[in-house]
Order: structure tokens, then sequence, then C-alpha cells
């Protein structure tokens, strides 16, 4: 009496028969998985003829290949042999024009600055936006903003 507490998958007119195909299709499915047998393929991968190289043309293709390497290696044993023999030169060149004016010449274009002028016009600067945020600031509960006690009496 399984077949009645049996839900399909999908809606069935018969509870009973669509459980009876659904067991016959699980048992066929565990017979085959009981039967099958592990294969390995060991066959050589499938040889096409449009692709092979004869014999004659593999082994000039590798004396093609042996040459080239053989004469690059002699150009450069050449080479090498050119710098041992020579002093040596360097292949970049640095022939820069210098832009920036240096020394006595760069001091006579140069602007003058008057540094103490500079200065207090910088700190006045920073007085005034420290004086101006402090005046913008609120104070909580109405208080008002006063000097410490050792700062008044100076």
């Amino acid at each position: 009496m399984q077949h009645q507490a049996y839900q399909p998958l999908l809606p069935c007119a018969n509870k009973y028969l669509q459980y009876k195909w659904d067991k016959s299709c699980y048992e066929t499915h565990r017979n085959r998985v009981q039967t099958a047998k592990a294969t390995i393929n060991t066959t050589p991968p499938k040889v096409y003829s449009h692709l092979l190289v004869k014999g004659k043309k593999q082994k000039q293709l590798e004396e093609d290949r042996l040459s080239t390497i053989q004469r690059e290696n002699h150009m450069l044993l050449d080479k090498i042999n050119h710098i041992m023999k020579t002093t040596g030169r360097t292949d970049c060149k640095n022939d820069y024009v210098q832009k920036k004016a240096t020394g006595p010449a760069a001091n006579s274009q140069r602007k003058p600055v008057n540094v103490p002028a500079f200065i207090t016009v910088q700190s006045d600067l920073q007085c005034r936006a420290v004086e101006e945020s402090v005046a913008r600031k609120p104070q909580p509960h109405g208080e008002h903003r006063t000097l410490p006690e050792h700062k008044q009496h100076s």
C-alpha cells in the first residue's frame, strides 16, 4: 500500500499506475548501474594522413632549425668578440640642452621676494580665519564663549 502515500512529480490520472511505472523505471536504472563495467580508452588518437610530415620533410625542417640557431649563435659570438676587443661604447647619447637657468644667471632672473611681508600677511590671514570661525560657531545651551581665567587678566 505504498502507492497511497506516493506523490508523483507530474500530475497524473492514476497514482497507483504512476507509482508502478516510476518504480519499474527506477529498477531498470539500478540494474543498468550494477551491470555497468568500467572501460578505459587506451587506443591512440586518430592520425590523419594530410597532417603527417614525411620523413624527408621532417629531417629538412630540423636541419633548417638547427642552421638558424647556429647562425644566430655565430652572430652573437661576433658581437661579444667585438665588445671585448674594443673599449665599448654607449649606444645612448644624453645630449640634453639645459632649460632651467642655474648659477649667477638664474639669480639675476629671479624676482626678489619680501619674506617678512609675506609671513605677516599669512599670519594675519590665519588669525582672521580663526576669529571668524569662533564668531560663527553657536554655543550649546545659550552659553557664551569666554577666555580662560589666566588669559583674561593679562
